[in-house]
C-alpha cells in the first residue's frame, strides 16, 4: 500500500464534481493509493471477513483525522441487507479501532448491487440511496468529514454529502482510506 503522494492533487473527477456541485466547497483526501496491496488487503478484510485486520491501517487512521479534530466523523453507512451478509461496517470497524468517535448521521434508505459489481456509469448515475438519521438540528451548522473505504468515482460521498448539505452542515469534507 502506497501513500497517496500530494493532498493537493486534483483530477478529473474534481472538475465534474465541482461543475455538477458549484456551491459545495470539495475537498477530498485519500491515505493510500488503491494499488494491488490495498486490494488484497480490503478484499480479505471486507470480503473474506477478517476483522482482525482493521487493525493494520487503524493506527495511521487516527494519525490522518487528527488534522479534522474539528470535526465531526460520519463513516458511510451500509445497507442492513449488506451489513447481515458482511457482518460488521469495514469503514466503521477501521474507525472503532483507531478510537475515533462517530456519529450516525447518515442510514441508507434502499439495498442496490454492491458498486464493485457497477461500472462507472452505473455509479455515477445511481439514485440517491442515503437520507439523514438524525434531527436535522444535529447537523445543522456542524463541520462534518464523511469517510468511506475507497474514492473510485466520488459518487457514495456526493451522496452523503448532498444529504448533509440539505440538513444545513456548515462545512463537508470526505476522506477516504484509499483513491
Amino acid at each position: 500500500m502506497k501513500p497517496v503522494v500530494s493532498p493537493d492533487f486534483r483530477c478529473n473527477d474534481c472538475d465534474y464534481w465541482r461543475k455538477k456541485y458549484s456551491n459545495y466547497d470539495f475537498a477530498h483526501r485519500a491515505m493510500y493509493h488503491y494499488d494491488s496491496g490495498f486490494q488484497d488487503w480490503l478484499h480479505a478484510y471486507k470480503f473474506l471477513g477478517d476483522y482482525r485486520l482493521r487493525q493494520v491501517i487503524a493506527k495511521e487512521v487516527k494519525k490522518e483525522l487528527g488534522g479534522y479534530s474539528d470535526f465531526l466523523i460520519c463513516g458511510i453507512p451500509l445497507s442492513s441487507k449488506r451489513f447481515a451478509q458482511r457482518g460488521f461496517n469495514q469503514v466503521e470497524g477501521v474507525l472503532e479501532a483507531a478510537g475515533i468517535s462517530r456519529y450516525a448521521f447518515l442510514q441508507r434508505k434502499v439495498d442496490t448491487k454492491p458498486q464493485a459489481q457497477k461500472n462507472r456509469q452505473e455509479r455515477l448515475a445511481m439514485e440517491q440511496p442515503y437520507e439523514l438519521a438524525v434531527p436535522m438540528e444535529e447537523v445543522k451548522n456542524k463541520q462534518i468529514l464523511l469517510v468511506d473505504d475507497v474514492y473510485t468515482t466520488g459518487r457514495t460521498l456526493f451522496h452523503g454529502a448532498e444529504v448533509l448539505l440539505k440538513a444545513d452542515a456548515k462545512l463537508i469534507r470526505t476522506f477516504s482510506f484509499a483513491r
